[in-house]
């Protein structure tokens, strides 16, 4: 069955659910073969909308991923050779690179610079979507752009669009249901078409009695994506999850590996850590050989992998933590600082390597610091009051 996000895209412009004047600045800067930046939270209708522009205008669109490529190269053989060739079918060219945030982590090798320096002499209208357009690390990229805001969708017009495919699929509706459904999707249009098509798979929209634990929160707070995969065991509350919370993977993982033990017990809890240790796998995969495709497969594991660990779904009220370990990792770091520069000035001295030294001299200058016959090497007083300690 295909799925109605798809089925209903709009086909021309008059069908788009956005803002009129930001479509109409955005046609401007293709017609121009000038470079925007689109900027709106999942769901508003970026991509769609340059999507119904080029089939609209009869462009010819190339579309691409900004995680599907990290470094120079990959940037400069797709994007650049995109730029600079001619359409093979005599038309005008629209080149759309999607989630361009996806470019701008600390594992980026180069990927700003070089799509940088390729906007320099664009032969086609260049349209990068990014989610936030402030980041620091695409300011260079942004200055060179036009920046283009579509706004999260109100949740009426939502609803509308919601009513005009019930009466399409001939699914009998309640508007109120509709309403819910429009409100606790945050604006995501196309969260809110794949929840009704969810919730309709009987010929009628039934939101059933667990209504407000499926919300997805508009906020997209962190505690509330948890609260719904460590409570609830159902696919339409869980998949996709984390397509509004803001915080990284990583951050996620952190999260979770906090707070599992609090829900999770026996056979589940080793389950929900399997999940986990195998995003953490995936995780490696993608910071050895940036094969950022694997992230797909982090998030199903930290969604569905972690919530389908349980049986049954849980109650009760638990005050979720921000994970603790890189606090206790700092505090280690803090606490054996003086261990570390001692070793790093005295182990060329005493010709052995800094765990050599920590590990079968350190001791013995610990002793003698301590009866006050440390011979001068060089070290500091406070080094000197650490090794009596």
């Amino acid at each position: 069955m295909k799925p109605w996000c798809e089925r209903y895209k709009p086909q021309n412009i008059d069908e788009l659910a956005v803002s009129s004047s930001a479509v109409a600045k955005l046609k401007d800067i293709i017609s121009r073969k000038g470079i925007a930046m689109v900027s709106g939270p999942t769901g508003c209708g970026k991509t769609t909308v340059v999507e119904t522009i080029a089939k609209d205008g009869d462009y010819e669109l190339i579309e691409m991923n900004a995680s599907d490529f990290r470094n120079s190269d990959g940037i400069n053989s797709v994007v650049g050779g995109s730029l600079q060739q001619q359409s093979l079918f005599a038309k005008e060219k629209i080149i759309l690179v999607d989630e361009l945030n996806g470019i701008a982590g600390r594992e980026d090798r180069g990927g700003v610079l070089a799509l940088s320096k390729l906007m320099k002499d664009n032969k086609h209208a260049l349209i990068l979507c990014a989610e936030d357009p402030y980041h620091t690390k695409i300011n260079t990229i942004r200055k060179k752009s036009e920046l283009v805001k579509f706004d999260a969708m109100n949740y009426l017009s939502i609803v509308k669009v919601l009513e005009r495919i019930c009466e399409k699929e001939k699914v009998d509706y309640n508007v109120e249901d509709l309403k819910v459904i429009g409100r606790r999707v945050g604006g995501d249009l196309r969260a809110a078409i794949n929840d009704l098509q969810i919730h309709s798979c009987f010929g009628k929209v039934e939101l059933g009695e667990d209504n407000v634990e499926n919300e997805r929160g508009k906020e997209g707070n962190i505690t509330d994506a948890l609260r719904i995969v460590l409570k609830s065991n159902k696919w339409e509350n869980v998949n996709g999850i984390y397509d509004n919370v803001k915080e990284n993977h990583k951050d996620i993982m952190l999260w979770l590996e906090q707070n599992i033990p609090y829900e999770y017990r026996g056979k589940e809890l080793s389950k929900a850590f399997d999940s986990l240790s195998k995003a953490d796998i995936f995780n490696r995969r993608i910071m050895r050989w940036q094969h950022w495709r694997y992230l797909v497969y982090i998030y199903q594991l930290l969604s569905n992998g972690v919530a389908f660990s349980k049986d049954e779904s849980k109650k009760g009220f638990v005050m979720y933590k921000r994970g603790s370990r890189p606090l206790k990792i700092w505090m280690n770091n803090q606490k054996n600082f003086k261990r570390k520069s001692i070793s790093e000035k005295l182990s060329k001295k005493f010709h052995t390597s800094k765990k050599g030294f920590i590990k079968e001299d350190l001791p013995f200058l610990k002793l003698l610091a301590k009866q006050d016959k440390l011979p001068q090497l060089g070290l500091e007083d406070e080094e000197i009051e650490w090794l009596k300690r």
